[in-house]
């Protein structure tokens, strides 16, 4: 018997759950494609001081630096023709930021820099001195027939109309700033030299943006805007190949690069470089940003990094490939990297005292060629100081003592490509070396010098020539390609017939010069220096 099913009549068909139809999903590109395009279109709505695209942009240049060589190339350096010819006599401008504390520095400053100062493309003539005070016609500095007044920037942002009216009269700065005037009106320059050192640091940070306006106000067809301090050197030498590898006309903010990814800003006391195509973006394209930053100076407490956020917020960064090039210390002190061997040094700071200032004048004011920081411990080596006499040597010396050649004025095929500065590695090679052992040790010397975070502490070292030999690689390869330098110290001495020493043993990623440390043994890992050396020339 067979069974025939029953339909279902039609008006149960109505309660029957329609089919469900699969859904059709994106292709990944369209995704791909979308996600990209959100990001963009974010990105470009973001204004340039936003924090996330600070953090973006600080990610990507760490990223880069990981996978980019060591050292980039340097050949720019000695392009000739030069790609934008530049004359630092006619294109530049150099402002020198002082205070009514450190005036005594300006005499110094302007004597150092008068030697070797000659008619040349390399030579500086036009300046602008800003400070807290200004002078009067009988206090104004003379320099190689020229009267420069110092300008009192600080008023000029102070009495800012928009300044005022975002601040009450009653902010401690403007307090701060009518005690110094008073004082220095009255002729009290005892309480006004007090009030300075006590205050200058506040009152410092409101010169940047006013100086930098008054400096195009007076100076506005200079292709190049170079901001120092009165205890920074410029090395003319080195700047002017600098400049000639950089369009003015675009917007260029060079300096030594310092800060956390919120805001990466030029170290004011290494120099700060601004093109004609930055300053005119900041002070002629953008008055109303310029204002906002005026009015955020008197709660600022660095002005290099007001100027930083100033600038960004026009569009213009800071180009961190150029920082290598900056030194924030002086020669004898400054920390030679690996990334930074065969690269020009433009500036060195923290020259405060009068013979400081002037020494460094006599070391590179007659520098004929590109000063290298390679070649910073030759020319230092030039003249003796109280405290370490005899210490006229080179780290070449000490890498050629280990068996290799060492690239010197006319090596090879009787170019010197990287060897140009006023002192010439012949000349280094005659210097008696005041050397002891067979692995460059040197006693009572410190090559290290600062021991940071950065430094390797290795604990029970036996000896200097141990300390020496973990510096350059042999039970690592790690440290080998970090460290350049090593200082070794007694720790303790263990009883017995035979004293057995133990000692620590500091391992650094730079070399210092240096200076006298009694009771410690220094040196410069060889191997490594002469590996760095030759790449030169193949960079």
């Amino acid at each position: 018997m067979v069974h025939r099913l029953r339909r279902r009549p039609s008006w149960l068909r109505l309660f029957r759950h329609p089919q469900k139809r699969p859904r059709c999903l994106p292709h990944p590109r369209t995704l791909f494609c979308f996600a990209v395009f959100s990001i963009l279109s974010c990105w470009l709505i973001l204004p340039y001081d936003n924090t996330i695209r600070q953090a973006t942009r600080w990610t990507l240049q760490n990223i880069q630096s990981i996978f980019l060589p060591l050292r980039s190339s340097e050949k720019w350096v000695f392009a000739n023709p030069p790609t934008y010819p530049v004359s630092l006599t006619t294109d530049t401008l150099v402002i020198v930021k002082t205070g009514y504390g450190t005036r005594h520095r300006l005499n110094p400053w302007f004597e150092a820099l008068s030697i070797g100062n000659n008619n040349t493309a390399a030579s500086l003539h036009d300046f602008l001195i800003i400070a807290d005070f200004a002078t009067n016609p009988k206090t104004h500095i003379q320099f190689q027939n020229q009267t420069l007044p110092v300008y009192d920037v600080v008023s000029e942002t102070i009495f800012n109309r928009e300044v005022l009216l975002h601040h009450e009269s009653s902010h401690p700065r403007f307090k701060k700033y009518r005690q110094l005037q008073g004082a220095i009106s009255s002729g009290d320059s005892d309480l006004a030299m007090k009030l300075s050192k006590s205050m200058g640091w506040e009152l410092d940070a409101l010169k940047f943006l006013s100086g930098l306006e008054l400096a195009y106000q007076k100076f506005p067809s200079k292709k190049w805007y170079i901001l120092a301090d009165d205890d920074t050197y410029l090395v003319r030498t080195s700047l002017l190949p600098l400049l000639s590898n950089l369009d003015s006309s675009e917007a260029h903010y060079i300096g030594n690069a310092v800060g956390d990814f919120k805001t990466r800003f030029a170290h004011g006391g290494s120099s700060v470089i601004l093109s004609q195509g930055a300053m005119r973006k900041l002070i002629v394209e953008n008055p109303r940003k310029l204002a906002l930053s005026q009015v955020e100076s008197l709660d600022e407490v660095w002005g290099d990094r007001l100027l930083a956020r100033a600038l960004v917020r026009v569009g213009v960064f800071l180009e961190e490939k150029y920082s290598r090039l900056f030194n924030g210390e002086g020669p004898r002190y400054s920390r030679v990297k690996a990334d930074r061997l065969c690269s020009p040094v433009v500036a060195f700071h923290g020259l405060a005292k009068e013979e400081d200032m002037l020494q460094v004048g006599r070391w590179f004011g007659n520098s004929t060629g590109v000063v290298l920081w390679g070649d910073l411990w030759d020319i230092v080596s030039q003249e003796g100081q109280d405290g370490w006499e005899g210490v006229e040597w080179s780290w070449r010396e000490q890498a050629k003592e280990e068996g290799s050649a060492v690239l010197t004025d006319g090596a090879g095929d009787g170019e010197s490509d990287f060897s140009t500065s006023s002192t010439s590695h012949t000349e280094a090679k005659e210097k008696n070396l005041k050397m002891e052992g067979k692995n460059g040790v040197h006693k009572n010397w410190d090559h290290v010098v600062r021991f940071d975070e950065n430094v390797v502490v290795v604990e029970g070292v036996p000896s200097p020539e141990d300390c020496a030999m973990k510096c350059r690689g042999s039970n690592s390869r790690f440290m080998r390609s970090k460290c350049l330098a090593w200082t070794w110290e007694a720790d303790k001495a263990l009883g017995g017939k035979k004293k057995i020493r133990a000692g620590k043993c500091y391992l650094a990623p730079w070399m210092v010069f240096g200076q006298n440390s009694m009771g410690r043994s220094s040196g410069v890992n060889q191997v490594r220096l002469r590996e760095l050396e030759e790449s030169c020339l193949r960079g």
